[in-house]
């Protein structure tokens, strides 16, 4: 049978433990590797025949169900066989990695002998790495912080040179504001003066109008007097277009229906 030859070659199948111990920690280690992949073998050596045995119980079980017969007689000495060679050879596994492991514990005890054996040594030049790397750490550090006060020294210089900077535009913002407000005070005001002193003169004209002077010189004066308030009154308006206010609108407007009066009397006083 199939099985009975693959369990014939897991019986065949085998490694002495019983090497010696190494005597470097360099061998020691390969030798700690060794054991562990020959551990590691023998434990996937077992897998096929640990499978093998669940199934000839599986197999087993099947054949109790048949009826009394040579062949099943025949197969069931065969699964007695093969049963028994395979616990022997899982017995035999069982029994070398126990020694695998036994050796892999002395090696570990060699080990830890040879470490301890090379620990003083180690622990120097540990020391002294250490101590070399807490130097360098130091200057660095001592680097780092002349680098951040530097940084730093820097960074309050900008923030000085910024608060003025912004200190002085704040300033000029202000002074700005100030004279454009002290300009558009004195525009308004001298608009205002403006409009009055052209409704003191339409005032006039309209009253004059009402009846005309008939001689040249009379309508000559009258006429420039109309010329004038249409001069002041227009000057007016624009000083009032420039203050960009619209609550002004009515009075330009009011300014417009004036002058356009006006321009009506000029008109009839140059015919």
């Amino acid at each position: 049978m199939k099985r009975l030859a693959i369990a014939a070659a897991l019986v065949a199948a085998g490694c002495s433990a019983s090497e010696p111990l190494s005597s470097t920690l360099a061998d020691c280690d390969a030798a700690i590797m060794s054991v562990r992949a020959e551990i590691e073998s023998k434990k996937a050596e077992m897998i096929p025949a640990e499978k093998l045995l669940k199934q000839a119980e599986e197999d087993r079980g099947k054949l109790a169900g048949e009826p009394d017969s040579d062949e099943k007689t025949r197969r069931s000495e065969d699964l007695d066989k093969l049963e028994a060679e395979l616990k022997g050879k899982k017995e035999s596994l069982q029994a070398e990695i126990a020694s695998l492991e036994e050796r892999l514990q002395a090696l570990n005890e060699q080990r830890k002998t040879l470490l301890e054996a090379e620990g003083e040594a180690k622990a120097r030049a540990e020391a002294e790495a250490r101590k070399r790397a807490e130097e360098e750490a130091r200057l660095k550090a001592e680097e780092e912080s002349r680098r951040k006060a530097e940084e730093e020294a820097k960074a309050r210089a900008e923030v000085e040179a910024r608060k003025k900077a912004e200190e002085e535009a704040r300033k000029r913002a202000e002074e700005e504001t100030k004279a454009k407000a002290e300009d558009a005070t004195r525009k308004r005001k001298e608009a205002d003066d403006l409009v009055v002193q052209g409704s003191v003169l339409f005032r006039q004209i309209a009253g004059a109008m009402a009846n005309p002077p008939q001689d040249p010189a009379g309508s000559e004066a009258l006429l420039n007097k109309t010329k004038e308030a249409i001069a002041t009154l227009e000057k007016a308006k624009e000083l009032y277009k420039t203050l960009d206010d619209a609550s002004l609108a009515p009075r330009i407007g009011k300014i417009d229906q004036i002058v356009g009066l006006l321009r009506g009397y000029e008109e009839k006083l140059k015919k």
